[in-house]
């Protein structure tokens, strides 16, 4: 590099960079979500949580936004973590009131207003689901991977009380198996041997740990230990020798008489593993702990917005919802319901949906533009038209007789090309088709060929709308681990608002364009300050806050490399 393009890089100007970065990208991110908002609709889904960082004991907030562009892309963005430390003043009517007002500031600094939120996906903590669901309003579905969690543990009875003590027991067991194996020290590297030597193919020389809070693991931990059967049988076998030598008692092995329940539950945490897994993947093919209540409760089938399920009928080859009637009747007579009961509720649950459907697709038709076109007249030559409007041109008798033609009621005009589109799509035979490349399109693209042929208008509005909802609130789980991760190192010398402004440069940098960032002169550095950072900062805290801006921030320098790309754990 030439000498004198070559800089000097000091505390200042690395922080000065920062705002200029953080003012930039949240710039092209706001141009982003203006120009692809769904008139007159709200527009897109948002994931909120809160985070404790098991390091420093700091508790974030984050909110990432997500959407399907008019590309029929689905994309998202985080809008920012926020270390959350409210005063006692502001905690008086709980945390609900300050992640309020940060939730209002955020959206302000993008530009975007509660109204153009749509659906929300979250985890069942009570005050993020309250947040969601009653102050915002918005459509809220669970998070797929904490609802498969929080039902499996549920029904494997390992929460509080006793509902399943059998499985609570084998679990037990296991768990006493892998401590063994892991802990046990008179034996030495023996299981670690034995590995080598029963399983020369496998690289694996140890079981797996198990925690309670994460339950889907265990589906981890007993395949590993049914591949380490035979290490484990001649583990404990030797053991028990070793025991019997040194004159004391021997310890059984836990699991003994027990593998064939194992692979049993194998089989049934499988297919529940790869659905929370595949939830978790952030592509255009993403498909209440007692989830199934939606189908049977009858409170609950006319409140649950049913946001999966519309997907599921915007699907060309599940439409017809006879999968879902399938499933909603045996869920009722699973709880000991006639069958004319429970395909009568069935019913009921597949014309919730189809309402559903109709509803989101008339919120995206504009009532203007259908009013105009329905009653809007052609306009005349110029030779036709009148200098001024005469008073009286036909008798009275020939007025009425051809009276003026009837105004079209707006509503009628929106609801007809709706329901022309919605039976059009229950009768056409369009499916999905195979790429230049040989792989099968996704449903967004289906739907952008649809629009792109003019098939439809309203319904691939309505797709962007619906299929805008995440299923899982990962993602999210993931901006936290930066945030965390940077807040870990660099405790002792960064403030926190300047790890949030990095954070969210490092969650977002396919937007960060260095080159085309516009200077700021440092005079002007305070108004381009996010006010989300500050919006519970009363004007000493924010005097404050500006002062820190000339504090040593040498660590900042290796900030983004610490959480690059590469080495980030995805």
């Amino acid at each position: 590099m030439k000498s004198e393009m070559q800089m000097p890089i000091n505390a200042k100007m690395i922080v000065h960079s920062v705002v200029e970065l953080y003012d930039s990208t949240k710039r092209e991110i706001a141009n982003i979500l203006r120009s692809n908002r769904i008139r007159p609709a709200s527009s897109f889904a948002v994931v909120a949580d809160f985070w404790s960082c098991k390091v420093t004991k700091d508790k974030f907030l984050g909110l990432r936004l997500y959407l399907v562009d008019e590309a029929f892309t689905f994309r998202s963005f985080l809008l920012g973590t926020r270390h959350f430390k409210p005063g006692y003043e502001e905690r008086e009517g709980g945390i609900r009131a300050p992640f309020r007002s940060w939730i209002k500031a955020i959206l302000a600094d993008f530009d975007v207003a509660e109204s153009d939120l749509f659906g929300a996906t979250t985890d069942g903590d009570p005050d993020v689901k309250h947040m969601m669901q009653e102050t915002l309003g918005l459509q809220w579905e669970w998070c797929i991977p904490h609802l498969t969690n929080a039902a499996t543990k549920m029904a494997c009875g390992e929460s509080s009380g006793l509902d399943n003590p059998d499985m609570q027991e084998l679990v037990t067991k296991l768990k006493r198996t892998v401590f063994s194996t892991n802990a046990v020290e008179v034996v030495g590297s023996l299981f670690t041997d034995l590995c080598s030597v029963l399983n020369p193919g496998s690289k694996a020389k140890n079981l797996l740990q198990f925690e309670a809070h994460r339950f889907m693991g265990l589906t981890r931990v007993i395949a590993r230990a049914l591949e380490k059967w035979e290490v484990l049988v001649s583990w404990y076998e030797e053991r028990r020798n070793k025991s019997f030598r040194d004159n004391e008692e021997p310890d059984s092995f836990p699991l003994d008489g027990h593998k064939l329940d194992l692979e049993h539950l194998l089989s049934l945490f499988n297919p529940i593993t790869i659905l929370n897994r595949k939830s978790q993947a952030e592509d255009a093919n993403q498909v209440e702990t007692n989830f199934f209540s939606r189908y049977t409760d009858q409170a609950k089938i006319t409140q649950r917005p049913f946001i999966f399920e519309c997907q599921m009928m915007l699907h060309p080859r599940l439409k017809n919802l006879e999968t879902l009637s399938n499933v909603a009747r045996i869920s009722n007579q699973h709880l000991g319901r006639q069958f004319a009961d429970a395909n009568r509720i069935a019913g009921e649950v597949c014309q919730q949906v189809k309402r559903h459907v109709r509803e989101i697709m008339l919120s995206v038709v504009s009532e203007q533009g259908h009013d105009q076109q329905a009653t809007q007249p052609e306009p005349q030559p110029e030779h036709f038209q009148f200098a001024s409007a005469p008073t009286s041109v036909f008798s009275e008798e020939l007025s009425d007789l051809y009276e003026a033609a009837p105004v079209i009621d707006p509503v009628v005009a929106r609801e007809d090309p709706v329901d022309a589109e919605l039976r059009k799509w229950m009768t056409d035979t369009s499916t999905l088709t195979a790429k230049p490349d040989g792989t099968c399109e996704t449903l967004l693209e289906f739907w952008r060929r649809q629009k792109e042929s003019h098939s439809y208008c309203i319904i691939p509005k309505a797709v962007r709308l619906l299929f805008s909802v995440p299923t899982s609130s990962a993602q999210i789980e993931r901006d936290f681990g930066v945030s965390g991760m940077m807040v870990a190192s660099l405790r002792g010398s960064t403030a926190p608002h300047n790890v949030d402004m990095c954070s969210f440069l490092n969650r977002n940098r396919k937007i960060v364009d260095v080159c085309q960032t516009p200077k700021i002169a440092k005079a002007d550095i305070e108004s381009h300050i996010p006010s989300n950072v500050v919006v519970t900062l009363d004007n000493d805290n924010l005097a404050h806050f500006l002062a820190s801006f000339d504090t040593d921030f040498s660590a900042m320098e290796n900030q983004f490399s610490q959480t690059s790309i590469e080495t980030e754990n995805m």
